[in-house]
């Protein structure tokens, strides 16, 4: 099975997508600057690579269609889930199987202290894209430290340095935050440069065995109950049981008859089991005819445009973020 992100152009030494190319650089900032300056250095490097995809992100709900975004952003799980706190001021969560903490306690064992700065970094710049001002993010506990997972607490810049954080404060030399902005907008506009000529449905092809994984949402096409859903499983053992929010699931093409119909209720009704949101692309008027109407089995959102069907993934896991900002 290949699996491919939907956002930033894909090199053969990309920390994002590699752990290996993540453990070199970690390592050869701790060589070159030590571990005092290491943190900084890290953590504005996930700052930059996070701001870029938040931005394509926040341009994908904004337009609501459009070219498919091709060039694949963190394949390695950097944003954790938000489980408490209010998203207009601050909030906090988890994020499970931190490839940063697990490469980190390979190569040196076990941490006193918080390891995840590049995921720390990258997870305050995705934040701040999506959510239109300055978030920092802190890592308040760490898998490599002996926990079970990475907990991780996001406020304000002017929250953190209204409280003469000293956290904060050690950050910012290394955040020049308008140009980082300023070069991640850059960064988006020759991103979309080279996509104008291409479409969304263009790219996807219903009989490929690609899944395309792109923060909390996976597209798959569908190739049938039992072959989705072992490439669903697969994925998610491979990012984190809890990182994959909503399945756009694209039918585009496929023959959806009554027996098949039957797979196709099955794997959103199993989804559902699990929590986890279905998005129906390009089914066909026909095909609409299997699909129940009541609700048991549960209706399935749907769209005919995959560009949308993406668009409105993201509006939903937006809504499961607000949902979050009474909780604490």
């Amino acid at each position: 099975m290949r699996v491919a992100t939907t956002q930033g152009s894909a090199t053969e030494r990309n920390p994002f997508a590699d752990p290996q190319v993540l453990d070199e650089l970690r390592r050869n900032t701790f060589v070159s600057v030590g571990v005092q300056y290491a943190q900084g250095i890290l953590y504005g490097i996930g700052v930059t690579r996070g701001l870029v995809d938040g931005l394509l992100i926040q341009r994908c709900l904004s337009s609501g269609a459009g070219t498919r975004p091709q060039f694949p952003g963190s394949l390695i799980p950097m944003v954790f889930r938000v489980e408490r706190g209010n998203i207009e001021d601050h909030f906090s969560g988890m994020l499970d199987g931190s490839c940063e903490a697990r490469i980190h306690r390979r190569t040196y064992e076990r941490s006193d202290d918080p390891v995840c700065f590049v995921t720390s970094g990258y997870a305050a710049g995705w934040y701040s894209a999506v959510l239109g001002r300055i978030v920092l993010v802190r890592e308040t506990s760490c898998a490599a430290c002996g926990g079970p997972n990475c907990q991780f607490e996001a406020r304000d810049l002017e929250d953190w340095m209204a409280r003469g954080d000293p956290w904060a404060e050690d950050m910012l030399p290394y955040l020049d935050l308008d140009r980082l902005q300023e070069r991640a907008r850059e960064q988006v506009e020759q991103l979309e440069e080279q996509l104008e000529d291409l479409t969304m449905m263009g790219s996807f092809d219903p009989m490929s065995p690609a899944v395309h994984v792109w923060g909390p949402v996976m597209v798959l096409p569908y190739s049938g109950f039992q072959d989705s859903d072992a490439a669903i499983e697969a994925i998610r053992d491979d990012v984190g049981r809890t990182h994959i929010e909503v399945v756009v699931v694209d039918v585009t093409g496929a023959k959806i008859d009554a027996v098949e119909a039957s797979g196709l209720v099955q794997l959103v009704n199993h989804l559902e089991a699990q929590r986890i949101e279905t998005i129906l692309v390009g089914l066909s008027s026909a095909a609409r005819h299997y699909i129940p109407t009541g609700s048991s089995p549960r209706v399935p959102l749907q769209t005919q445009d995959i560009s949308r069907g993406i668009a409105l993934a993201f509006q939903v896991c937006g809504a499961a973020l607000v949902a979050n900002r009474d909780l604490g």
